[in-house]
């Protein structure tokens, strides 16, 4: 009775019902016990019931004498479900399909059920193959025992014989020999456009990293990150390794400043990343972790494998440990010993009403900048010329702006070495621009060139500070740029101009415009950094 109910459920499911695109599903077959792992979202609500009916094919959903799985389980209350359903004998090997339905929807999929014994037999048979073209003819007439459907087969058979066969001999047994053809079929239907984080997920028992699931690196990813990961990806016979290390790679190249790279390396507690990376912390404390992690982000940049990442942190330890150059959090050793400390201002500057500060320059009175100028020219962090002038509508050069700001937030560092090819260890500017470089907050362009004597824009001093600020401000995601060119902001420019507009840090013009590749004033930038000050305060 309970199959003939079934049986009239799923024909008028297949009649009334159309295809539904709400539901899904994923299923696995375990080939040492045998169960089947059926889980997936999509029912209308919580506590609605799904019924999975599987069968060899198509017909077996339809004929009384064909064997029949049914199995009934509740949604939860994101309407996900997650059952493990235990047949009463063992299922042969081959192709299946199953049925979930809801009251109002249903979806079918097919899935592999592994015979072990005739998966071993297989195994061993390969392992002897002497070419490609054997062991192809071989896979060919037994391809379910490997794991793969027809319709996989038809679409990836070369490349398959081809992983298959390059990496078998790496194989300790039947167990990493499926692993080795789940993985191969996973990184050909990547390769061929489908969706990551939907083959991922339908592979996380086989794509691991010890016993981390690549899937969970994926998830873990930022949506920028995601899209690197194919780009890192290089080929080789260990391709879970392979592809979690991409995924390693892209998490780090993504991060945007010193802190966020701590977080995904986390060098003495355990992430998702952990067992990729593997690193030394040997010489890693928990009074210099912060101090390494920021010199290693200084050298990102040229770090293109999981390898020099590994390698480079435990030569900055080594350097750290050996210079005994800083004993707190927030300080960092480099080459000759150096150090750094990274402060901010606390005492705040409330320069919207301050009328009382004593006039420092002969050619600001009655400037729309005085109020920005007078405070920091107080404080030291802006100077005058030999004229008694502060210049304000001239403009401001990338190493001055630099140097402005780190003596803003007081951010003080001392390095043998600046970092840039075109900045002299001796220049005036040259610590600011290395203690920046180091924290993320400047970056060189393609030949390594930081460019100080150039003017710097105004998209460019937004990021500058926005670099400075996001680990420090909450900011609140702005619905969009309120300037009438906002299509000519830098990719790169439009996170920091956007959120600092948002916060009152950046303002616009009486044309409604931004002007981001205009040079930025001295006025301009003593502006937006009494600003950024004052709301760091506020926020403190």
């Amino acid at each position: 009775m309970k199959r003939l109910i079934c049986f009239i459920a799923v024909m008028i499911l297949t009649v009334t019902t159309a295809s539904a695109q709400e539901l899904d599903a994923y299923i696995a077959a375990d080939e040492q016990t045998g169960n089947i792992a059926v889980s997936g979202k999509g029912a209308a609500y919580g506590g609605q019931l799904i019924s999975i009916l599987i069968a060899k094919d198509e017909n077996g959903f339809f004929s009384p004498d064909a064997p029949l799985i049914t199995e009934a389980v509740q949604a939860d209350e994101n309407g996900g479900y997650d059952v493990t359903i235990q047949p009463y004998l063992p299922l042969s090997g081959g192709e299946y399909i199953a049925k979930i339905a809801t009251a109002d929807n249903w979806i079918s999929k097919k899935f592999i059920v592994i015979s072990i014994d005739s998966a071993k037999q297989l195994y061993e048979l390969l392992k002897e193959c002497k070419s490609k073209s054997e062991l192809g003819t071989l896979l060919e007439g037994r391809i379910h025992d490997a794991g793969l459907s027809q319709e996989d087969w038809l679409k990836y058979s070369t490349e398959l014989t081809d992983r298959i066969y390059s990496g078998i001999k790496n194989c300790k047994d039947v167990s990493d020999f499926l692993k080795l053809c789940r993985t191969s079929l996973a990184i050909e239907r990547i390769g061929a456009g489908d969706d990551i984080e939907v083959v991922l997920s339908e592979t996380k028992n086989s794509m691991l990293v010890k016993e981390t699931p690549i899937y969970d690196m994926y998830q873990a990813l930022s949506q920028k990150a995601r899209g690197n990961v194919m780009k890192l990806y290089t080929d080789g016979t260990d391709i879970a390794g392979a592809f979690a290390e991409a995924c390693a790679l892209a998490a780090v190249k993504s991060c945007k400043n010193w802190r966020e790279l701590a977080d995904v390396l986390s060098p003495l507690s355990k992430t998702v990343f952990s067992d990729v990376f593997s690193l030394d912390t040997s010489y890693c404390t928990s009074n210099n972790a912060d101090g390494i992690i920021g010199q290693l982000y200084g050298r990102l940049s040229s770090l293109n494998s999981v390898k020099a990442v590994r390698d480079t942190f435990l030569t900055i330890s080594k350097e750290y440990n050996s210079n005994n150059s800083g004993s707190g959090s927030g300080s960092s050793g480099g080459s000759g010993g150096s150090s750094f400390t990274k402060k901010w201002s606390d005492d705040g500057f409330a320069v919207a009403a301050n009328n009382s500060v004593k006039k420092s320059f002969n050619d600001v009175e009655g400037h729309w900048g005085q109020r920005y100028i007078d405070p920091l020219a107080q404080r030291g962090i802006v100077k005058g010329y030999d004229d008694g002038g502060f210049h304000p509508d001239a403009y401001v050069t990338r190493a001055e702006f630099v140097k402005m700001i780190c003596t803003g937030f007081d951010i003080t560092g001392e390095y043998a070495d600046t970092g840039f090819a075109d900045v002299d260890k001796s220049a005036w500017y040259a610590q600011s621009v290395a203690v920046c470089r180091i924290l993320g907050i400047v970056h060189g362009d393609t030949h390594n060139r930081f460019r100080p004597q150039e003017r710097i824009t105004r998209e460019d001093a937004s990021v500058i500070l926005y670099r400075i600020l996001e680990d420090r401000i909450a900011f609140s995601e702005a619905e969009r740029i309120p300037f009438n060119d906002s299509a000519d902001i830098a990719d790169y420019a439009v996170d920091a101009v956007s959120a600092m507009t948002d916060e009152g840090i950046l303002s616009g013009f009486d044309t409604g415009s931004f002007r981001p590749k205009e040079n930025t004033t001295r006025a301009q930038a003593a502006a937006i950094l009494i600003r950024a000050l004052d709301l760091l305060n506020a926020e403190s």
